[in-house]
């Protein structure tokens, strides 16, 4: 078997039954191709067939038809007619590496074909002036004052250069909110609801600045990216933390599997010190917490016969 193994590791070509379509081409490919380095291409392109799916095969199928066709100055691929009706326009320093940048994307990931000719075109346009874009207009609008404004419109700016829009990645909002901010602009619901918390307790200050940088965050990081409730679920750890300091008798303020932890009286060993964990902590979801208790206490108790996990 390693022997075999081997064999077919050294020579993918033409061994076995090879009636797959994907075989196919591969066979008729092994006829036509021209280029220098063909042979090894076309043993990665077999070797996808087995082990990356149909997508990874059409993508090194798509690679090596264009490399053979560009081999022999064949630029009819839509791809290419944009990129050198593209070309004859161009005039900004370094455009020659961008489009052969290009080039390589078309033939390596023609999904960023695409970002890197909207790079092209941008580069162009404003090398000569033309500020156009909507997007270009916004940050041409702007009227920043707040430290650090510079490098955060630079940022803003590379990225709407980079071929994509300014509200991805949260960059409109952000440069936005921090200009009213620093002009004492609190409106927004987030900053109502930090506010609204009157904190006191120590090392408050540190975490509400870390709350506001979230807020105003740029990228995938931030509040205005993130999935879900993010914000929400800070505010309830923040408001949490000033209610321990406060000493604000009960459970009330905590969350329900929360409360059952504190509230429940067991017995297992070291449950006292694993209740004042879950007391401070800030968890926002405690589900899991409860059922291990819930299992040590059973243990403890000798009772195997409450949960599945202990059924005998």
């Amino acid at each position: 078997m390693e022997e075999e193994a081997a064999t077919t590791s050294a020579d993918w070509i033409g061994l076995g039954d090879r009636s797959h379509p994907n075989l196919r081409h591969v066979d008729i490919l092994k006829k036509k191709l021209t280029y220098e380095g063909h042979g090894k291409d076309l043993k990665e392109l077999e070797k996808a067939h087995f082990t990356k799916g149909g997508l990874g095969f059409k993508n090194i199928l798509h690679r090596i038809r264009e490399t053979e066709n560009l081999s022999k100055g064949d630029r009819s691929h839509p791809n290419l007619v944009r990129l050198d009706k593209l070309m004859k326009k161009l005039t900004y320093d370094g455009w020659r590496d961008d489009v052969q940048e290009a080039e390589k994307k078309h033939l390596y990931s023609p999904f960023d074909f695409e970002y890197v000719v909207r790079r092209i075109e941008r580069k162009q346009k404003v090398s000569v002036g033309d500020r156009s874009d909507k997007d270009l207009k916004f940050l041409d609008s702007l009227r920043l004052t707040y430290p650090g404004w510079e490098k955060d419109w630079q940022q803003a700016f590379d990225h709407y250069i980079g071929g994509f829009t300014l509200r991805c990645f949260g960059f409109k909002f952000c440069l936005t909110e921090k200009q009213r901010m620093h002009e004492g602009d609190r409106s927004h619901p987030r900053l109502v609801a930090l506010d609204s918390l009157k904190l006191t307790y120590p090392g408050w200050q540190k975490d509400a600045h870390k709350y506001e940088q979230k807020h105003v965050c740029l990228g995938l990081n931030g509040f205005e990216m993130l999935i879900g409730s993010p914000a929400d679920t800070a505010i309830a750890i923040l408001k949490s933390k000033q209610q321990r300091y406060c000493g604000i008798k009960g459970a009330s303020w905590m969350l329900p599997d929360q409360r059952t932890i504190v509230n429940t009286q067991w017995t297992f060993p070291g449950c006292k010190e694993q209740v004042k964990y879950v007391l401070g902590s800030t968890s926002q979801n405690f589900a899991g917490t409860l059922e291990h208790f819930q299992l040590r206490q059973m243990m403890h108790d000798e009772d195997y016969s409450n949960h599945p996990l202990l059924i005998k």
